[in-house]
């Protein structure tokens, strides 16, 4: 006997011409395991109540409902990016700014539910670099995805390279490329998410290229911001090193900025892999510094075209390495661990704004306030639209001459009364917290 309120759903009637449903995937299995283990023995204890015909089919609605419910609090990152790069910049405005030539010239458009992006001439989004998808100019980023957490990152190449040869995009993009297979390779289910997994995420790609002998010949600097979103919990774990940084937005106002970290105006803290103590670095350094603050942003670190570096053997011998060839106070090489770090809880609809500093030096709060109240849906190409024009905003600014930026105001504090934009390769990643994609894939995985 059923007791009162309590009903079994009719039984299915058996016939070879019935056909089977599949009630459950193995990764339904996974997913019932990690979120509602706790709850299963009191759906079986209501199930005792019905016949033992009609127990199954009890507990699998109650399962599959459950399922459903715990999901809805379950939040992942719906990503977009966009960027211009100081080569369009030249091409377009005539401006004259030291960089990176890529190709622009060819239109490449990619889609899927983490990431979109455009380059194409007329609009200047300019995204890859050369053929190196996840560069911008000297800026780099990446973006990937575990089965708990969504990562996100950028990096700035220290511009002053350039006035030696050297190509500052190498760096920025092949430590942001070491952290997405990073990433990517590491597919444990237990992992342990910490506030400190961003900073070890960088440590370990800085450690790989430091250590990596096809990489004898790196050298440059770049400065970095990584942020990692755990779904189970709903924390954003963020590390900043340097002047890149992020922003979080819920109900169009910023509740939370990543800390700048600068060794003194327009000179963050870097990450870097140095020449040899043998080659010059001093004098080059003392020249690259010499550059206008408008083609030569964070050229406080430097070094000369003449590479002699060799094939490390140890990560203890090459950490000695860079701390020798830092001895030079014009020289700046600052540790991973130096990156300021922060965590936060996120909630559905909020925003999280990132990007290099080509973005925040010419992008104030309120422009940028604009540009997300304008987002009205949680559609992916609303996002895109968004992040499209967050760049093109900042690149109008850049090169406005009586503009009061970010960077003059910060300029202005220190003695330099200039004016106007700041010039230089713009990277934005734009995110909105969302559980309408992983609803979705519930939905098709119990679908008959």
């Amino acid at each position: 006997m059923l007791s009162e309120g309590r009903r079994c759903p009719a039984p299915i009637a058996a016939s070879s011409t019935t056909p089977h449903r599949t009630f459950f995937t193995s990764s339904s299995f996974n997913l019932i395991n990690r979120l509602l283990l706790p709850y299963t023995t009191s759906f079986l204890a209501s199930a005792s109540f019905c016949s033992p015909m009609m127990r199954p089919f009890l507990v699998l609605d109650k399962i599959e409902l459950a399922v459903q419910a715990a999901a809805a609090k379950a939040l992942h990152l719906i990503t977009a990016y966009s960027g211009y790069s100081k080569e369009y910049l030249n091409a377009t405005y005539n401006t004259n700014i030291k960089s990176t030539r890529i190709d622009i010239s060819e239109t490449t458009t990619s889609n899927n539910s983490n990431n979109i992006s455009s380059s194409r001439r007329n609009s200047g989004l300019a995204t890859l670099g050369g053929n190196r998808k996840g560069c911008i100019g000297d800026d780099a980023w990446f973006i990937a995805k575990q089965t708990h957490a969504d990562f996100l990152g950028v990096a700035d190449g220290v511009g002053g390279w350039h006035e030696f040869g050297i190509d500052p995009s190498k760096f920025s993009f092949n430590l942001m490329k070491t952290c997405k297979r990073l990433v990517e390779q590491d597919t444990s289910a237990n992992k342990t998410i910490t506030s400190k997994t961003p900073i070890e995420l960088l440590e370990q790609s800085y450690q790989t290229l430091v250590e990596d002998k096809n990489n004898a010949y790196l050298i440059g600097s770049s400065t970095a911001c990584i942020l990692l979103f755990h779904h189970d919990t709903n924390l954003l774990h963020a590390c900043n090193l340097g002047d890149s940084g992020f922003v979080v937005v819920r109900a169009n106002r910023i509740i939370h900025r990543s800390q700048e970290q600068q060794h003194y105006f327009n000179s963050p803290y870097q990450i870097a892999i140095l020449p040899p103590p043998k080659s010059s670095a001093a004098g080059i350094a003392s020249a690259a510094a010499k550059s206008t603050p408008s083609n030569a942003a964070n050229v406080s670190s430097s070094t000369s075209s003449t590479l002699n570096s060799t094939s490390a053997t140890s990560s203890t011998t090459n950490q000695r390495e860079q701390e020798e060839r830092s001895d030079d106070e014009t020289l700046i090489c600052d540790s991973p661990d130096a990156a300021s770090s922060s965590s936060l809880e996120l909630k559905e609809g909020d925003f999280i704004v990132m990007g290099t500093d080509g973005l925040w030096d010419n992008l104030n709060e309120s422009h940028l306030l604009v540009e997300i109240s304008n987002i009205k849906s949680y559609l992916i190409d609303d996002l895109q639209k968004a992040a499209n024009n967050i760049a093109r905003k900042a690149i109008e600014l850049a090169l406005d001459p009586d503009y009061i930026s970010p960077f003059a105001k910060a300029a202005r504090k220190y003695g330099i009364n200039i004016s106007g934009g700041k010039p230089d390769d713009i990277t934005v990643i734009l995110a909105r917290v969302s559980k309408q994609q992983l609803n979705q894939q519930l939905n098709n995985q119990f679908s008959t």
